[in-house]
């Protein structure tokens, strides 16, 4: 577990999701590839999900005597596909709606056994820790768009959301109670790195930019001419000490216009063959030929070109030491996890059979 994490449910659920830009392979000179349609959102219907052969009184499962039927079940899987825009297409419904019970009753088992040991050893909250969370969530919202606007679109209001924070801040102390001392030893760390060195193997790569002018296969004899002129042209002012950077921006149809025409850095294997063998056999920071692809006409200049290599253990200590630390979380959270089920009287309807153990919550 992070500790600088928030591990807070529903500041999970007002998260917002930004998209990343374009993949070297779409930048440079590799043809687009076709994407996944974004789901429709789901209708705002109990309907929409539940089974009609499943009353929704009937209990899913139940822990220490606290009780989970199918329609809260039901309605809390709803209200988080609702906020992802998701839909269950109608002949998959019966199977995703059995695998999201499953997971919501076993969600529902940790948290009532992590509340109910919060009560047991009287871990409270305090009002900074929760004035801390919540400026963690106005955080972590979009530009321009506030934690109130953001409650009245969920249909939340403060005193839920205080008192969801308040739930979740006394797990999450009560789990981390059970994470002390578990930072790797050096030489565990260092055994880790001897034990998987190829896992640290860097290829050879080069860190490049580029200006495109786009060729169509619609385009004819003349038009083709008119853009190699152009990239020609192009070439002659870099070479006479214009600036890369400012050309790319004002004439490169790649994506990659806006920083420059700037690609980062890619290895073999990452862009068509001409390109490719035109920038790793370029000089640094030389202005190479104009190249001709499949996309267009390119030229490129290589910043940086990097040897294949062994990533030296002082450069990922830290990475590695993270990784064995989360490893000891999972193991001992699953361990603590474990011993508090075999002390509570949990009953699964059939309907609810446990998955496998779940992650630690918040990583």
């Amino acid at each position: 577990m992070n500790r600088k994490q928030a591990w807070m449910a529903v500041a999970g659920l007002l998260a917002v999701a930004v998209g990343a830009g374009c993949t070297k392979k779409e930048s440079a000179a590799r043809a687009p590839q076709a994407g996944s349609k974004a789901p429709a959102a789901m209708a705002n219907t109990p309907a929409a999900l539940m089974a009609p052969d499943v009353a929704p009184g009937t209990v899913l499962v139940e822990v220490d005597g606290t009780k989970l039927t199918v329609g809260e079940a039901d309605q809390r899987i709803e209200q988080a596909m609702a906020m992802r825009g998701m839909e269950i297409p109608a002949e998959q419904r019966a199977r995703m709606l059995a695998t999201y019970r499953q997971q919501v009753a076993e969600q529902f088992v940790v948290q009532t056994l992590l509340q109910n040991e919060a009560d047991r050893q009287k871990v409270e909250v305090g009002e900074a820790e929760l004035t801390n969370a919540l400026a963690t969530i106005r955080a972590r919202l979009p530009e321009g768009v506030s934690l109130e606007e953001m409650m009245t679109r969920e249909g939340v209001t403060e005193a839920t959301l205080r008192s969801n924070l308040v739930t979740e801040l006394r797990m999450k102390a009560l789990v981390e109670g059970q994470f002390k001392d578990l930072k790797p030893t050096e030489a565990q760390v260092a055994e880790f790195y001897d034990a998987g060195k190829e896992r640290f193997a860097q290829p050879e790569s080069v860190h490049a930019r580029h200006i495109l002018l786009k060729v169509d296969k619609a385009d004819d004899e003349a038009a083709k001419a008119a853009k190699k002129q152009k990239i020609d042209d192009l070439k002659k002012q870099l070479d006479g000490g214009a600036d890369f950077a400012e050309l790319a921006k004002a004439n490169s149809e790649c994506p990659s216009a806006s920083r420059g025409g700037d690609l980062g850095t890619f290895g073999k294997g990452d862009m068509v063959p001409p390109f490719e063998e035109a920038a790793f056999l370029q000089a640094t920071n030389a202005i190479g030929p104009v190249v001709e692809t499949e996309f267009g006409y390119h030229v490129i200049q290589v910043l940086e070109h990097n040897a294949a290599r062994t990533v030296p253990l002082d450069e990922v200590r830290e990475t590695i030491a993270g990784r064995l630390e989360q490893q000891k979380q999972q193991q001992a959270f699953g361990d603590y996890l474990k011993g508090l089920k075999a002390k509570a009287k949990i009953s699964y309807s059939e309907l609810a059979q446990p998955p496998a153990p779940p992650a630690i919550p918040g990583t």
